[in-house]
């Protein structure tokens, strides 16, 4: 569901709403409305940097009954990251150098 928070929306989901609420000490959320999970796949997103947009893929292994419904995956970086980015049809990008830090493709 996408609720509304002062000036924010945010999407969380039906069965976390009360635990979301409270941790992030949201007073009065307000349900905008409901969408199911399918709907959120078609979401281009822009990423935080880079150019282009990303979109949302969906899998088994993250649901709302082990944690929030929704996670970052690096497909170069573990088993079922890579591949649920391989049945993506996505090829997975090795963003970090051999110190850890960001190479030369993050801007």
């Amino acid at each position: 569901m996408v609720v509304a928070v002062k000036r924010c929306h945010f999407i969380v989901a039906q069965s976390l709403l009360a635990n979301v609420a409270d941790q992030c000490d949201w007073d009065h959320p307000q349900v905008v409305t409901t969408v199911l999970a399918s709907t959120l796949l078609r979401l281009q997103l822009r990423p935080p940097f880079g150019d282009g947009v990303v979109g949302l893929v969906g899998s088994d292994h993250v649901t709302s009954g082990n944690g929030s419904g929704c996670v970052h995956v690096a497909g170069a970086f573990g088993r079922e990251d890579y591949q649920l980015v391989v049945r993506a049809g996505l090829t997975p990008k090795v963003v970090i150098d051999g110190d850890g830090r960001y190479n030369a493709q993050v801007p």
